[in-house]
């Protein structure tokens, strides 16, 4: 009987992988194209996306190890000589503590121990002229171009970003990365990988002979699983997956694609699985938001908070291919951070403006974010499943009474000293911030602020068979007079127009809450019900 093949789950060494006979999705088409078109390659890509296995797979190629690429693609459709280099391989995972000198005393050690695996003694003091030594005797010694591989090569500033001297460790590394441009010479192939794509002048000021493949369509499945790749590979793990949840294979594809799908990194629709949660679906069989319960993003969430940005944007932020590229730790921008640390993908690309769409990448990630953006807000985290099911029925069932009792109820529990004491806008932004994520949690259609031809309404939420119009007043004085006022400016602006087009069944519900920011909480609200053009 066929044994099968183990799911590699954790695996992030191309030769285990292969020498214990895990399943590997065949990448090798994409590496033969990077060694035979360049020399010095970066790859941007989200945490627990297959960088390492990339990296340790092209350790491996340039190691002349063909026994491991036996029936894969690069040996069935080239004649690649797999000629052995001497590999330069830093795993910069490991982080490189609090402070500068920890930093270099990690990068020391690594370089020391390729130094001693070659033979070869270092006579150089300082860490980045050790690796120039290194680079230098190790081509000597062999007669042969020197290959370096960096792995995760951001993640020391990245652990430090809140650290005050996040920018002299990252001046550190960019002194060592100086050392590869300065070494092109003894050089034969460069690749780095990490996290984040900061700007040349913060890191790579030094290496600008270095090919960004990050969002090159060429390479846009070079990490993470097609959907066709999905099917041909696990096809005996999407049957069983069937068999669990009692579903047809079909529908369990259309699951598997509505959670784990949807990471974009071109201008091109090429659609791939994040790698790691899609294993660990296959092992546990349950859909579940695998990737999301190994980090919190808190650096995300802070810069959120610290910057009162709209939640709403989240799900239709416009960006220029410029923003991608202006990483810094001095000024983080919402745009390329959430993209290049995957809680944002590309949804579009509009060629005439050159502008990219961006949103969550699929159901995995929108709603673990949605669920840790309510609980940081409102430190009330242990009230969200039985608010959300409360909600979720009334909305649906179009019971003003109750979603709003529901609503008055959850606001009333959020502590004092969270919410914000500054000016009234930004309390008000706060707020709205709180009912977005609420009912996007739901999975109903939310907008908020969302514009017409006359104004900008506070928030619109679309159902089956309702379409509820929000318009909030905050403010103090009579909570009677605040809501009419609040319904008199939908009906003023005609609001509703846009959806009381000829045809449509649902019904119309106008609502005008008053917010009363000293009491922090909704006190009173009125409905009107628009029902064929009239109220």
């Amino acid at each position: 009987m066929r044994s099968r093949p183990n799911l590699p789950i954790g695996t992030q060494s191309f030769e285990v992988l292969r020498t214990n006979q895990n399943v590997y999705v065949d990448k090798t088409r994409f590496l033969y194209d990077l060694v035979t078109t360049g020399r010095v390659y970066f790859l941007s890509r989200p945490r627990r996306f297959g960088k390492s296995l990339l990296v340790t797979t092209l350790q491996a190629l340039f190691l002349g190890k063909k026994e491991l690429f036996e029936n894969l693609w690069i040996t069935q459709n080239t004649n690649y000589g797999f000629e052995e280099y001497p590999v330069l391989l830093f795993d910069l995972s490991m982080g490189g503590g609090k402070s500068v000198d920890e930093l270099k005393m990690m990068l020391n050690q690594q370089i020391d121990l390729i130094a001693e695996r070659n033979h070869l003694v270092l006579e150089a003091e300082k860490y980045d002229l050790r690796f120039a030594e290194l680079i230098r005797k190790l081509k000597e010694k062999t007669g042969k171009p020197v290959v370096i591989l960096v792995d995760e090569y951001d993640k020391p500033i990245l652990d430090n970003i809140n650290n005050p001297e996040v920018g002299a460790i990252r001046d550190t590394l960019r002194q060592f990365y100086t050392i590869i441009k300065a070494s092109d010479a003894h050089l034969h192939f460069v690749f780095l990988t990490g996290v984040s794509k900061f700007s040349r002048v913060s890191v790579f000021s030094g290496l600008n002979n270095l090919k960004d493949i990050s969002m090159d369509q060429r390479y846009a499945a070079l990490c993470g699983y097609t959907q066709e790749e999905l099917e041909s590979t696990f096809g005996e793990w999407i049957q069983e997956l069937s068999n669990e949840h009692d579903l047809s294979v079909e529908s369990t594809l259309d699951k598997i694609r509505e959670w784990y799908n949807g990471y974009q990194f071109s201008t091109k629709t090429i659609k791939v699985y994040n790698p790691f949660s899609t294993l660990l679906m296959f092992d546990s069989r349950e859909f579940k938001p695998h990737w999301f319960e190994t980090g919190t993003p808190s650096m995300l969430i802070r810069l959120l908070e610290t910057r009162n940005y709209p939640l709403n944007n989240l799900e239709q932020l416009i960006a220029t291919e410029e923003m991608f590229s202006v990483f810094d730790v001095e000024n983080l921008q919402v745009a390329p951070l959430f993209f290049q640390t995957g809680y944002l993908t590309i949804q579009g690309y509009d060629p005439e403006y050159e502008t990219y769409q961006l949103g969550y990448p699929n159901k995995e990630v929108r709603h673990a974010f949605l669920r840790l953006l309510l609980a940081s807000y409102t430190s009330n985290s242990s009230m969200q499943g039985s608010i959300i099911q409360q909600l979720s029925q009334s909305v649906r069932e179009g019971t003003v009474e109750t979603f709003m009792e529901v609503l008055r109820s959850f606001f009333a529990g959020i502590p004092y000293d969270i919410q914000p004491s500054k000016d009234q806008r930004e309390k008000e932004r706060y707020y709205q911030s709180i009912f977005y994520v609420i009912f996007a949690l739901l999975g109903v259609h939310v907008k908020a602020e969302e514009r017409t031809s006359t104004g900008r309404i506070d928030a619109v939420i679309e159902t089956e068979n309702y379409i509820f119009i929000f318009e909030f007043k905050m403010a103090s004085g009579d909570p009677d007079k605040i809501c009419d006022t609040a319904l008199q400016q939908i009906r003023e602006h005609e609001y509703f127009v846009k959806y009381a087009q000829p045809g449509q069944q649902k019904n119309i519900l106008l609502i005008g809450t008053a917010f009363d920011l000293d009491e922090r909480g909704i006190v009173l609200w009125k409905t009107e019900n628009m029902v064929e053009g009239h109220f």
